[in-house]
């Protein structure tokens, strides 16, 4: 389901050549937690249709199209937006990013990529856009339509970002277990929306001819930045929300936390299989997918027993084990930004050791393939 749009506004495979000319666009922002419009079934089709997830953000398996209410109607919905859909930047090249957006409206575009290029400007301040915005230029971004956008305009890119913002509907603030949906900044622009304010309270608002010295709500980068932190740190703060708050965190570091990007795009042929991974049912990939956690704090040992392993987390270590005593023949451990950080192979012991002493705390996704052949995969929250 899609909201109206904002006031304010890895192993990476290689891209085809784009399908459409060169054109003008913008982007804004959004998170509302509804269902996407890309999940249901007339929008994008039996074969292409976009994951959901429950309230839990696990992933509602075997989807069930049509059945499965968006959690933002009127009928107690369980379909969420998955928090794997977050935007993360690419871990070889620090000038290009991948995320999700709402489309124009219309059928059509669900699964579709574009090539984004932002040019330095803003929607709402064309003759002198913030300092935020001009920091933007030269960067990349590719997006995948997974929403419809019917409220979205031509040329429009409405990210898919933690804190960007509920606009009409929201299913999120609940989600997230708190009672006032204004914890999540403004209804449109979402947390840095609400830095603006505090900014222009702090700093003051840019006029022409101003003898401040040039420092103002328009001229800085790091107070946008650093505020926006705060706010995503404060209200994703959880360590079940880690995905979340690396989203946000995301709009604070790539982006500059900036207001409405003017760009330029075309449409690809193709989309990275990095996108499609996070876009489809159970296809996984190198990142932390929506699913059971295990949470342990670093410095003390702790331990988790499932599905026939087991994962042992001692003061700078972790061990993974077969609890039946047979081979572990591989392990792989990647972090948030799809980087592998470990990985064994060939073992034939019953367990196998990841030094993690000197990782960031954090989020990582283990793959453990035991001798039998079966395979697990479970993402591992270090505190």
């Amino acid at each position: 389901m899609k909201r109206t749009f904002f006031a304010v506004a890895l192993v990476i495979v290689l891209f085809a050549s784009a399908v459409s000319a060169q054109q003008k666009g913008w982007m804004s922002r959004y998170w509302d937690g509804c269902k996407p419009s890309c999940s249901w079934t007339p929008n994008a089709g039996a074969s292409n249709l976009c994951k959901e997830c429950d309230r839990n953000n696990n992933e509602i398996n075997p989807p069930n199209e049509n059945s499965t209410a968006s959690s933002c109607g009127n009928s107690n919905g369980t379909s969420y937006t998955c928090w794997d859909m977050i935007p993360f930047r690419d871990p070889t090249d620090e000038n290009l990013a991948y995320g999700f957006a709402a489309t124009p409206g219309g059928s059509g575009d669900c699964g579709k990529c574009y090539e984004i290029t932002f040019d330095g400007g803003q929607t709402s301040e064309p003759t002198d856009p913030f300092a935020t915005n001009k920091a933007l230029k030269g960067k990349r971004l590719i997006v995948m339509a997974s929403n419809i956008g019917y409220d979205v305009e031509g040329g429009q890119f409405d990210l898919l970002v933690p804190g960007g913002g509920l606009g009409a509907f929201d299913s999120f603030t609940g989600q997230l277990g708190y009672s006032d949906p204004a914890i999540l900044g403004k209804n449109h622009g979402g947390l840095t929306s609400a830095c603006q304010d505090e900014l222009v309270q702090r700093l003051g608002w840019w006029e022409p001819g101003s003898t401040d010295g040039g420092r103002n709500v328009k001229t800085v980068i790091t107070e946008w930045q650093e505020c926006l932190r705060d706010k995503c740190d404060a209200v994703f703060g959880k360590p079940e929300h880690a995905l979340l708050r690396q989203g946000c965190r995301f709009y604070a570091d790539f982006f500059n936390a900036a207001d409405n990007p003017t760009l330029t795009y075309s449409r690809m042929n193709s989309c990275p299989d990095l996108l499609v991974n996070r876009y489809k049912l159970g296809s996984g990939g190198s990142v932390p997918t929506p699913g059971p956690v295990t949470s342990v704090r670093s410095g003390a040992a702790a331990t988790s027993k499932r599905g026939g392993y087991t994962i042992n987390v001692r003061p700078g270590a972790v061990v993974f084990s077969s609890t039946e005593g047979a081979a572990v023949s591989h392990v792989s451990v990647y972090n948030l930004q799809g980087k592998r950080v470990f990985t064994r192979t060939g073992g034939t012991g019953p367990s196998v050791t990841w030094n993690s002493a000197g990782q960031p705390r954090g989020m990582y996704v283990v793959k453990m393939t035991m001798g039998s052949g079966a395979t697990v995969q479970r993402n591992l929250l270090l505190k």
